[in-house]
């Protein structure tokens, strides 16, 4: 086989498609090894993230709500493969250089109607969550065959290192908060501030590690106040946070998407904590689904507020979040309630880990899908060659 060039490009929502991005990328390189360039595109969190890694030939700053500058143009109309991940205005962007992109939507069970621009790509990937395989059978399909959408497993690492868990360490992660349409930095303000409380007077517990994307760690650095010094706020490049997830003695976090099933992967206990953004609201439902009994704290727990309802445009979603976030922040009452929550937790010895319910939803627990996804590109490359 010759040496192909592949372009990856993700949407800046912090820890998830950037971890997605690296996934696939290390999985085509493991395959293919020198006879691949990797190339990536990304701005904010994700090229941050990628750049952390080390995995990629180059990386070069891009968004699709600009115009495509000369040079990204060259690198996309060269490529052998390009593939994207949950940023739709991609799609357009490639097909207007008459080139198809291989897309890949960890979002598609969130979506009220089927993403009508699929039909300008070459490939469409729906990353397996409860509904989206009822959804790609009743969907009556309008475009051709070849582009009904393939369900694939969840994308993160398929296999962990195991390493000695540090008892008294414990993991926050902020995922999915640097989003273009708003921050909710009250939630997460008051969420630390409330735990830097609850570990006052517990001497077992040696370290808590806040992680997220570098810019919201930074403004969260230069706002909280009260701060406990056993809490260490900060970034983690993607192979340090999954030995920070692996070592801990558990971690907290919001109900996102990778970094669930890496902790599901990992076997590390888990605590649910506040809903950032929309789709986070929607995921805590479907892990009713998934998962048996676990630990979490939920909107629902204090008075005056609730889970955002299914079916809001996700723009205005993220706007109530944020509304939804002040309120708690100057909301003593509920700060208290979420304080003791978290306290149990820590506290208690027999802390939960993940467990399937086996239902028939336990399908999409299944974490290769970077593995899928890159034998299916690998296959057709060969076979343009041959």
């Amino acid at each position: 086989m010759d040496k192909i060039k592949i372009v990856i490009q993700a949407i800046p929502f912090c820890f998830g498609p950037g971890a997605q991005a690296l996934a696939i990328g290390n999985e085509l390189r493991q395959r293919l090894g020198k006879d691949l360039e990797l190339i990536a595109l990304g701005i904010g969190t994700t090229y941050e993230f990628l750049k952390m890694s080390g995995s990629f030939n180059e990386i070069y700053r891009y968004s699709s709500e600009k115009s495509i500058s000369k040079k990204i143009k060259k690198i996309l109309t060269e490529a052998d493969k390009i593939i994207g991940i949950g940023d739709f205005e991609f799609i357009d962007q490639v097909y207007d250089l008459n080139r198809k992109v291989d897309f890949v939507d960890p979002l598609f069970w969130m979506w009220g109607e089927f993403p009508r621009n699929i039909s300008k790509c070459n490939q469409y990937y729906a990353v397996d969550f409860p509904g989206v395989r009822k959804s790609v059978n009743e969907y009556n399909l309008e475009f051709p065959k070849r582009l009904k959408p393939i369900i694939v497993s969840q994308i993160c690492e398929y296999e962990h290192k195991k390493i000695q868990r540090e008892k008294g360490v414990f993991l926050i992660q902020f995922g999915g908060v640097d989003n273009p349409m708003g921050i909710n930095i009250y939630t997460m303000l008051a969420m630390i501030e409330e735990i830097s409380k609850s570990i006052k007077g517990v001497p077992s517990v040696k370290k808590i590690l806040v992680r997220g994307g570098s810019k919201i760690m930074k403004i969260i650095s230069k706002k909280i106040r009260r701060i406990d010094p056993r809490i260490e706020i900060g970034t983690s490049e993607h192979e340090q946070l999954l030995k920070e997830l692996s070592g801990c003695e558990a971690v907290l976090t919001i109900p996102g998407m990778s970094i669930v099933y890496e902790a599901f992967a990992s076997k590390t206990p888990l605590m649910f904590i506040l809903p950032l953004n929309y789709s986070q609201h929607r995921q805590t439902e479907a892990y009713k689904k998934l998962f048996q009994s676990f630990s979490i704290v939920s909107w629902e727990d204090f008075v005056g507020y609730k889970t955002l309802p299914k079916g809001i445009p996700e723009r205005e979603a993220i706007q109530k979040s944020i509304e939804m976030g002040k309120q708690f922040y100057s909301d003593n009452k509920a700060r208290e309630k979420f304080k003791a929550e978290v306290l149990k937790f820590i506290r208690n010895e027999d802390k939960r880990t993940l467990r399937s319910k086996r239902s028939k939803e336990s399908k999409a627990l299944k974490i290769n899908g970077a593995q899928e996804i890159s034998k299916k590109i690998i296959n057709e490359l060969k076979s343009n060659q041959n």
